[in-house]
């Protein structure tokens, strides 16, 4: 069945919103159009590409009648219509098509997906393709429309009947709440080979931690697609450095459920919208607050590596970011909060954590928003310098289309406040030290109660508080006093591969009967990161050890490659 029916529209206008590059409505409802191209910005030329924008205003072409997979008579991944969109539209060099081919089986495979495990596998492939993208089509200025027109197209034509798109707002909510890390090389897929699920692959360098984490956050109703494409549009745009130390990238994502559902019975977006803001200001719209441990655990993880992290939180998102700053703050032990700031792209919040900067500019609909931070800036197109007014309230709003497009004054401005955010950070302590495999271990009882970590490395050596030195990594940090951290971490000059067991174990408690536990284990590896929480209750159980999850190294051609295999469920 087609998707046709007005509720379904709308909800794709939010997803994709590439119809408001070319034609908006203004703030009294007429349509009109404003070309935004400009002759010259910063100086690279850019000129109109001929790529045929995508218009969710008509009916979406493509396969409307066969399955949730539809035909695919190639075997290649790829819907056959898609397919032929890429050949038609995508195929202006072979490296480009390739990238459009990563992408549109990326996406189909995430909309295929059944469990959790699944869904974070499968969006770290859209987030290998998104990169693949950014990294053929790599000129800030120039590429910028030829990259964003094919992210948006095939994701339009992917999710083209109600029940792909359904689909596809099932996989996102189970990765809602979850962190995503910088993919690593390679993130385009190698030529000739069949698509499957790629380890995280590291290189030498991947041991060398860089001083700064920036994060993005995003706002509601963000597809994991759009929101990974705001990222690469931030790295981009920002660079891969500030004061000559280095930068790594994270996403924080979050899902907006209820605000799908209430989208979906709403008859006018604008009006929607706004209530919608106006509900989560009035907290009658709640921010989920279990999403958001994983999101702490990343902060407090990179600020005990010594890391300073900043999160550029757009929309919504600051809402996630000014509790999260809260719930930083009132970590056991103590976090050095000077590590970490905020820096808030139109924000409906009264304020931004941590003393942090915004910019909101003046057409956004976030200002409609009851007490929300005022604009402070106006909005002009870069070219001319003449003020834009009839864009729409809904497309000034987008971080990448509005906030991050080079044809808009705004983005330099963007980019200067969150250098500026960045420059007044503070070096935390390095408490735990980094390695390309690291496992955190934190839990929320104090007071003597003691929660141990233990690694079992692929030559079986044991470490733990007994044993702190294996073969190739070390237990850093035992704490027996209670909230943790534990710490592992692998030396890049000893590193084995194979097999690593992680495993947490109740060991004792000063109050009788013993208090149960709730534990925080962060493992992260190059390109990827897995959390899981789990309970223990040292009385009720016949062993008090639980195994989480194995690492599993391996070597290809020169390269390390590593993926984390769950034996317990990860956080949900």
């Amino acid at each position: 069945m087609a998707l046709k029916t007005e509720k379904y529209m709308l909800i794709r206008l939010f997803i994709i919103l590439a119809v408001f590059l070319v034609s908006a409505c203004n703030e009294n409802g007429s349509e009109q159009s404003e070309s935004v191209f400009s002759s010259e910005v910063q100086g690279e030329t850019s000129t109109p590409v001929e790529v045929q924008e995508v218009s969710l205003l008509t009916d979406i072409q493509g396969q409307t009648t066969a399955s949730l997979k539809g035909t695919d008579d190639n075997a290649n991944g790829i819907r056959d219509d898609i397919d032929q969109l890429i050949a038609k539209k995508f195929s202006y060099t072979q490296e480009i098509k390739r990238a459009a081919e990563q992408e549109a089986r990326a996406l189909q495979q995430f909309m295929e997906v059944k469990t959790k495990e699944e869904a974070l596998k499968a969006a770290e492939q859209i987030a290998r393709a998104t990169s693949c993208t950014f990294k053929r089509l790599s000129a800030s200025i120039r590429d910028y429309e030829k990259r964003q027109a094919l992210s948006k197209e095939i994701e339009v034509w992917t999710t083209n009947t109600k029940e792909r798109l359904l689909k596809y707002l099932e996989s996102s909510k189970l990765i809602g709440g979850a962190s995503f890390m910088q993919p690593v090389e390679p993130v385009c897929d190698c030529i000739n080979c069949e698509f499957g699920v790629v380890a995280a692959s590291a290189q030498q360098n991947d041991c060398e931690q860089a001083k700064f984490r920036v994060v993005f956050s995003n706002g509601e109703l963000t597809s994991p697609k759009q929101a990974f494409t705001a990222l690469n549009e931030l790295a981009l745009s920002l660079g891969n450095s500030h004061a000559d130390q280095g930068i790594t990238y994270d996403l924080a994502y979050n899902y907006s459920d209820e605000a799908f559902k209430q989208l979906s019975q709403s008859s006018d977006q604008r009006l929607w919208y706004v209530d919608l803001a106006r509900q989560v200001y009035n907290w009658k719209y709640k921010v989920n607050t279990p999403e958001l441990n994983e999101h702490v655990q990343k902060y407090r993880e990179a600020i005990l590596h010594g890391q300073k992290v900043l999160v550029v939180s757009h929309s919504q998102g600051n809402f996630y970011t000014n509790l999260a700053q809260q719930m930083l703050a009132n970590l056991k032990p103590t976090i050095f909060m000077e590590g970490f700031g905020i820096f808030g792209v139109a924000t409906p919040a009264t304020h931004v954590g941590g003393k942090g900067t915004y910019l909101t500019n003046h057409l956004d609909i976030i200002t409609s928003v009851p007490s929300s931070l005022p604009a402070n800036w106006t909005l002009r197109r870069a070219d001319s310098g003449k003020i834009v007014d009839h864009i729409g309230s809904i497309p000034a709003h987008h971080f990448s289309d509005t906030y991050l497009s080079p044809y808009y004054d705004i983005r330099p401005e963007v980019i200067k406040g969150i250098k500026q955010e960045l420059s007044k950070l503070k070096k935390p302590p390095q408490v735990t030290k980094s390695g390309s495999m690291t496992v955190t271990l934190n839990w929320d009882t104090g007071n003597s109660n003691d929660i141990d970590l233990h690694v079992f490395e692929p030559d079986k050596t044991h470490v733990y508080f007994s044993s702190k030195t294996g073969n190739s990594g070390y237990l850093d940090v035992d704490n027996r006093q209670g909230f943790g951290p534990e710490h592992y971490y692998t030396d890049c000059q000893k590193l084995q591969v194979g097999e690593y067991l992680v495993r947490v174990q109740y060991f004792s408690d000063s109050s009788t009967p013993a208090r149960q536990v709730t534990t925080t284990v962060t493992i992260s590896i190059p390109g990827s990161t897995r959390t899981f929480i789990s309970k223990l209750d040292k009385s009720n159980q016949s062993s008090s050890f639980v195994n989480l999850a194995k690492v599993v190294i391996g070597r290809t051609g020169g390269r390390l490659n590593y993926q984390i295999i769950p034996m317990v469920a990860a956080s949900e």
